[in-house]
This record gives C-alpha cells, sequence and structure tokens, in this order.
C-alpha cells in the first residue's frame, strides 16, 4: 500500500468514527427539587454493555448545576472516572457502569451528553440518567421499570434517545434540542426495562 493510500484508509477510518458519534445537549428543570422533603439528592449515570464488545463510550461534559452545587466524592462502578466538577466519561467495560454524586439542586441541572454508536449485535448497550433520594432509590418516572429520565439506546445507525417526567409531576421531561437523532419523547423502552433496575442493594463505592 502506498503512503498515499494509508493516507486515504486513516481518514476514511476517522471519518468512520466521527460519524459514530452523537452530541446533545440535555436539560432538566430541577427547581422543584430545592429543600425537597426525600433529599439529598444524587445524580446518577449508568452504563450498561450488551454486547460484551467493549465498544462504545459516552461523555459527560460542560455540566451546570443551574445554581446548586457538587457535594462530596463520586461513587464510581465499573469503568467510569471523573465527577460533576471535571466531567465524566463512562465506558462498556464491564456489564453494569455506574456513576452517583450527591448535589444541592439548583434550578436546572444541564450537560453535553457525546456518545459514540458502535452496534455489532445483538443486544445494543443503554445509557441511563436518573437521580437518586437519600435512600438512593430513583425518583420515580414514567420510564417504567427503570426509572430514568433518560434512556439512550445504541442500536445504530442513530441512538434512539427517550425522554421521561417524573409521575408526581414535579420535574417534566428532559429538554433536548432538535439534534436530527431519533427521539422517541414518550413510551416505554424495552432495553431500559432489561438492563435497568431500581435497586435497593448497591455495590460499595470504591
Amino acid at each position: 500500500m502506498t503512503r498515499k493510500n494509508i493516507v486515504l484508509a486513516a481518514l476514511c477510518t476517522l471519518a468512520g468514527a466521527l460519524a459514530a458519534q452523537a452530541s446533545l445537549l440535555v436539560t432538566l428543570d430541577t427547581i422543584r427539587l430545592i429543600g425537597g422533603p426525600t433529599g439529598p439528592y444524587y445524580i446518577d449515570f449508568q452504563f450498561n454493555d450488551g454486547t460484551g464488545a467493549n465498544d462504545n463510550q459516552v461523555g459527560i461534559t460542560n455540566i451546570n448545576l443551574g445554581g446548586g452545587t457538587a457535594v462530596g466524592p463520586a461513587a464510581l462502578f465499573g469503568g467510569v472516572t471523573g465527577d460533576l466538577l471535571a466531567g465524566i466519561t463512562l465506558t462498556d467495560s464491564d456489564p453494569f457502569n455506574e456513576f452517583y454524586q450527591e448535589f444541592t439542586p439548583g434550578a436546572l441541572f444541564s450537560f453535553q451528553l457525546t456518545m459514540t454508536n458502535v452496534f455489532s449485535g445483538p443486544v445494543p448497550d443503554v445509557f441511563g440518567f436518573a437521580i437518586l433520594d437519600s435512600n438512593l432509590f430513583n425518583l420515580g418516572t414514567f420510564s417504567l421499570g427503570s426509572d430514568q429520565f433518560l434512556i439512550a439506546t445504541l442500536a445504530g445507525p442513530d441512538p434512539v434517545i427517550e425522554v421521561f417526567a417524573s409521575v408526581d409531576g414535579s420535574i417534566p421531561a428532559p429538554h433536548i434540542p432538535d439534534s436530527g437523532n431519533s427521539l422517541a419523547l414518550a413510551g416505554v423502552s424495552l432495553a431500559g426495562l432489561v438492563l435497568f433496575r431500581r435497586r435497593t442493594v448497591r455495590p460499595a463505592a470504591t
């Protein structure tokens, strides 16, 4: 292979990698959590591996707590690094990868969500965003069986993004500007029902 062909092949590989990424600005209204009776509250991100191929990564950047504050150290499980101040990276290196950290709510919570989207089948990788109460239980949402505010299913060619409001009406579904990705603003995610669950026992923090 000539040097020119090597360069062209590298550019094609890079273009394919870029095409397999999606980036979304996610904004959640959290004003009604301020002083809420079930606090303190925790931001929770989960990224669960479906294929076993360790081929996807999720980045959480540009975090805005809307006047709130991050509290204490983050709890990290599996392929997760970072915190609410520095940003967070989750990889599908383990079947179950999770981040949660206490926060004092402000008027909103927003972040830039960037995901690779490699799907080798048969089961997709799935990302979820939830808020936990003082007992580390998920606040109830209309994402039945998983209680996530947002679920992203990485099944190609574009991630399927589902957003859900809280069942008590205090928190509307997250706002995501139209990005050209597949958006389902209501309904139940089968992947979410399978891969996300409200757990009464969480592994010890590391």
